[in-house]
């Protein structure tokens, strides 16, 4: 190779080093970028021509340096990981916050509710045992009934509502779904011809992948890349994005007589109506919340509310009123605890509440005793309501510990991501002063070679003159 040879190997040299440098400061002015993936130039040397002829036997010398791509620094399995980590723990964190919504609403020990309803509703029969002769007791003891009865109601549509909400949330993150399902399918489409031009299409890639790893959150869709950089998003079969369309989903409710009264059952639907089984996401943890978690409690709430009624009924009906009627129920469960009333019985008509034993004398109290007894028992409702919040209490704390180790879980995949993906301001530090000397080590090869050629060209037979 002659001395114009090595000028062009030396100029391959300072035009690749400069791009590489140019890649690299992208990439440090990318370092908070959220989603950017970092770029790293692929290098190979340039071969020299084939020698022809029959004495042509001398090695041959290459021709500088080129650059092959420039690429996405991507792993496809930790991109995999963090995704289905990040849709579990956004699952887990819906249900935990439903349940957590459902405690506040029930809370047994706040000042108002049904716990302090069932304490008062003892004490009003207790007054009846000390005075059971004074009207204003018996008319404290039914509205004492009648505040048990809307404290119940208002239990059931505290859950109902926070099911209905649940749906409505289900509808906006569809909504969004639908969106971002849009946006990727833009993006891919624009992707495949910038990749069809030769043109660089990492910041579109970045973009599409942010939008995916949002949609992945919600849906938990599977995701897989064809050679041509295009995308397919998927759930249950059904192709969220394939190439440059996108499907939309829906969401529908359907009435199910095995739920609690009030509640619809909740589904996600493809174009096509075929309904959808989602395996985690946002939008799988709140139809999980709305279909099953928040209807086993209100299922609980029934249970309670009728074995209220039972044990109430039991003893109210056993003793009489002011007025000599006896065989009175004080509650009526039969609508669950949504329709949870006190009975026609006694409704309106403070003299129908059972102060004596059937049969008993005007200042006999057995009834009203055992109607206090009944409720401050440690098997009694008051001590059952308590349970039930107890209950909820616990398994809303471990699906809120569950739910904070899926956090973890899903932070401890992200970050691993970007520790494979994401730039290090180091290692471009070294990049960058790796490149920096490459390129001078170039143009110092210019430099001699120029220097060279004065020689040659200027100096030649100037030897002893």
């Amino acid at each position: 190779m002659g001395s114009f040879g090595t000028l062009n190997t030396a100029y391959t040299g300072l035009s690749t080093h400069a791009r590489r440098l140019d890649v690299i400061g992208e990439n440090i002015a990318n370092a908070s970028t959220p989603g950017y993936r970092r770029r790293r130039v692929d290098l190979s040397a340039i071969e020299g021509p084939n020698s022809i002829g029959v004495f042509s036997g001398a090695r041959r010398v290459g021709r500088g340096v080129e650059i092959n791509s420039i690429d996405r620094v991507i792993d496809p399995l930790l991109e995999q990981h963090a995704r289905t980590e990040a849709g579990r723990a956004s699952e887990l964190n819906v249900t935990a916050a439903a349940l957590a919504d459902l405690e506040e609403q029930w809370n047994a020990f706040s000042s108002g509710g049904l716990n302090p309803a069932l304490l008062d509703l003892g004490a009003a029969f207790d007054n009846l045992v000390n005075n059971p002769n004074v009207t204003a007791n018996r008319v404290l003891a039914l509205q004492a009934g009648e505040t048990v009865a809307a404290e119940v109601r208002r239990a059931a549509s505290d859950g109902r509502d926070i099911a209905i909400s649940l749906a409505e949330r289900a509808t906006t993150l569809v909504n969004r779904a639908n969106a971002l399902s849009t946006g990727v399918a833009a993006l891919d489409d624009r992707i495949r011809s910038a990749n069809a031009a030769g043109a660089d299409s990492a910041s579109l890639e970045d973009e599409r992948d942010r939008l995916i790893d949002e949609l992945v959150s919600i849906t938990n869709a599977s995701v897989a890349y064809d050679d041509q950089g295009g995308v397919r998003v998927a759930i249950d079969g059904y192709p969220l994005v394939a190439g440059n369309r996108a499907s939309a989903l829906s969401v529908t409710t359907v009435a199910d007589p095995t739920l609690p009264a009030g509640l619809s059952r909740l589904t996600v639907t493809a174009a096509d109506g075929r309904e959808l089984r989602l395996s985690g996401g946002d939008l799988a943890g709140t139809q999980q919340a709305a279909n099953v978690i928040i209807p086993e409690q209100l299922r609980v709430l029934d249970t309670f509310a009728a074995d209220l009624a039972a044990a109430a009924n039991a003893v109210h009906s056993a003793g009489q009123g002011s007025d000599g009627g006896t065989g009175r129920n004080l509650f009526d469960a039969a609508a669950g605890a949504l329709g949870f009333t006190v009975s026609s019985d006694v409704a309106g008509n403070a003299d129908r509440i059972a102060v004596a034993a059937a049969g008993a004398g005007g200042f006999d109290t057995t009834a009203a005793e055992q109607m206090a007894a009944l409720i401050d028992a440690p098997d009694g409702p008051t001590a059952g309501w308590r349970n039930v919040v107890a209950n909820l209490a616990g398994l809303t704390a471990g699906t809120r510990i569950r739910a904070d180790a899926a956090a973890d879980a899903a932070t401890s995949a992200d970050q691993q991501r970007i520790a494979a993906s994401g730039v290090s301001l180091d290692e471009e530090m070294t990049e960058l002063i790796a490149a920096q000397r490459s390129y001078e080590a170039s143009a110092r090869v210019i430099t001699t070679v120029d220097a060279m050629l004065d020689t040659l060209i200027n100096r030649t037979g100037l030897v002893g003159r």
